[in-house]
């Protein structure tokens, strides 16, 4: 994700006269809060909610079908937690755009949750306002919860060092190394591989051994994986 700086404090009030709908799912497992949240949403003429959903399966498998503009997401889920979900849905679906509407505060959850790509990361004390902030959210604006401003400056010097070593990481990697990586995403054998780059059978077993130990990973659907996590291939 680009290092783009995160707006600090309260949403901007306005006076709504959008053009288009905002379409809205709510990912949320306890039943009152999410009914009060479609409720408070659907006050508003131009906000549709389309979903209200209990898990993060049930968020993914819904977006099989229908992306909504704007996807408010809960972390304490059951099963596949909420930023794991935000990680899948924006590899997937990278026009949704998500506010994490939580009631951790932890450093650690605002940092990998802008990390992964998300918009905004609410606390749920944020009442009314929410609204001015999906608004907010939908013209593309960065946000993170006044109350856990304090943390900002530290957060952001994180962000930016764990993009450093991520490009450090990738630099790591020769376009020999870029080009097995595929062919194993690929499906293809060693045998193959051999075959299409015209190298003993060997030297393609040698190499991916040494492209195992770099990733860290015990096999070829490993590597693949976190591949594909790093943006290498």
């Amino acid at each position: 994700m680009a290092m783009t700086k995160p707006t600090i404090g309260n949403a901007s009030p306005r006076n709504h006269r959008a053009t288009d709908m905002i379409t809205l799912a709510v990912v949320e497992d306890h039943s009152l809060v999410r009914l009060g949240l479609v409720n408070l949403l659907e006050q508003d003429a131009h906000l549709n909610v389309v979903a209200d959903l209990a898990s993060g399966e049930e968020c993914l498998q819904f977006l099989k079908g229908q992306q909504p503009d704007v996807l408010l997401l809960d972390i304490g889920l059951p099963g596949i937690n909420g930023l794991e979900t935000a990680r899948v849905v924006l590899d997937n679906y990278p026009d949704t755009k998500i506010i994490i509407l939580t009631s951790h505060e932890e450093r650690e959850h605002v940092i990998e949750a802008f990390s992964i790509g998300v918009h905004a990361y609410c606390l749920k004390s944020v009442d009314r306002r929410l609204v001015d902030l999906i608004y907010d959210v939908n013209e593309g604006a960065y946000w993170l919860d006044s109350s856990i401003s304090v943390h900002a400056r530290d957060i952001l010097t994180t962000m930016a060092q764990r993009q450093v070593q991520q490009h450090k990481r990738t630099d790591d990697y020769s376009d020999g190394d870029i080009e097995l990586l595929k062919m194993v995403a690929e499906g293809k054998n060693n045998t193959i591989i051999a075959r299409m780059l015209d190298k003993p059978l060997h030297v393609i077993k040698f190499h991916l051994k040494d492209l195992f130990q770099k990733l860290d990973v015990e096999d070829r659907t490993q590597a693949a994986v976190r591949a594909v996590r790093m943006g290498l291939i």
